[in-house]
């Protein structure tokens, strides 16, 4: 009887001891995510005709690529991340589109990634005044080479044994236009 009681203290200390080691881990990952940068350093702007011959305004695609720096000693591991793109004009927000990432992402320790990916936005979709206007203004960044202002936020999403945990992203960025 004494031995079957310290085997299960025994089995108890070693549980107890992995269980903080995972934590430990988990947590060390998690402030290691936070370290790391996410730069959108340019903007691709595709122009695509809306179809037929009375159309009045062009749709816009816009594709990026979402460069991820990990400074860490440690690689880092996300599983997913959702962020909205807006321009900044002036005191106006104007929502650019949202950029999605459901793919598992590894970045070594010390390294840079580049993701290319696909800036899903209601230009596609449809054109109205507001749009307009906002194509316009990216239309006229792009002419004159100049760096748009646009905000990012959203979060990035890291899968622990507790189960999913969101940090937060948001930080205004310069973004460099270019046509395709």
């Amino acid at each position: 009887m004494k031995t079957q009681i310290l085997k299960n203290i025994l089995l108890t200390m070693i549980l107890s001891i992995s269980f903080q080691f995972c934590l430990t881990a988990e947590k060390e990952n998690v402030e290691s995510l936070k370290k790391c940068q996410i730069d959108f350093g340019s903007i691709v702007v595709k122009n695509i005709q809306s179809g037929g011959i009375f159309a009045l305004a062009p749709k816009l695609t816009m594709d990026t690529e979402v460069k991820i720096t990990n400074p860490n000693q440690t690689e880092v591991k996300f599983y997913s991340f959702d962020l909205n793109v807006s321009l900044l004009d002036g005191e106006n927000e104007e929502y650019l589109g949202n950029v999605l990432s459901d793919k598992e992402t590894i970045i070594p320790a010390n390294t840079t990634i580049i993701l290319p990916l696909k800036i899903k936005s209601e230009f596609e979709e449809r054109i109205d005044a507001k749009l307009i206007r906002i194509a316009l203004k990216l239309l006229a960044d792009l002419n004159e080479k100049k760096d748009s202002e646009i905000l990012i936020q959203g979060h990035v999403k890291y899968n622990s044994i507790f189960g999913n945990i969101d940090i937060p992203v948001k930080e205004i960025q310069k973004a460099r236009l270019k046509s395709k």
